[in-house]
């Protein structure tokens, strides 16, 4: 190989090496307030993980046998058994994509999950708007969210939250007790 072909492969190597070395430099930086005690792990975990918030407060009410249907994918951090799409790991049919809550509810019950986490995409409000990864959350839902709550049939309202994602795309979460 002639010794300029040699420095043109050298110096591409050394390129994609670098790109690779820049890549985990970051995601490290991300992390490094968790691993210098900066920042607790569930701080860091309610900033990153749209999911996380309702997971915790769930796997402190959650009892032996009770399980999720939850219309996000992201379930890793829940201690009971969730499941994004029941009886299957196919992505979500466009029936029930369109269907609304109303649909995931009685999906939820005949399939006899115990509780159900709705995620809807939003707008983001003009001024209200939370920041990214914060969760505007109530507990006790607002009589127009009680009203909708028992429209939509035999649930106990648990958890609402917005999440903002990095890209600023809001989703409304809501957990759901079903009876």
């Amino acid at each position: 190989m002639p010794r300029s072909a040699c420095w043109v492969a050298s110096a591409a190597a050394t390129v994609v090496v670098a790109m690779g070395l820049v890549a985990c430099g970051q995601a490290a930086f991300e992390a490094s307030a968790v691993a210098c005690g900066w920042q607790s792990r569930n701080e860091f975990l309610l900033s990153r993980v749209s999911t996380y918030q309702a997971s915790s407060l769930l796997n402190q009410i959650s009892h032996e046998g009770q399980n999720l249907l939850c219309q996000d994918t992201r379930t890793f951090y829940f201690a009971c058994p969730a499941m994004s799409q029941p009886g299957s790991r196919r992505p979500e049919p466009a029936a029930l994509a369109s269907g609304g809550e109303q649909q995931w509810v009685s999906l939820a019950k005949a399939s006899g999950y115990s509780y159900l986490l709705v995620a809807q995409g939003i707008e983001p409000d003009s001024m209200v708007a939370p920041p990214v990864g914060s969760g505007d959350f109530s507990s006790a839902p607002s009589g127009a969210r009680l009203a909708e709550s028992s429209a939509i049939g035999e649930v106990i309202p648990i958890l609402e939250y917005r999440f903002a994602d990095d890209n600023n795309r809001y989703t409304r979460y809501r957990l759901l007790k079903i009876r």
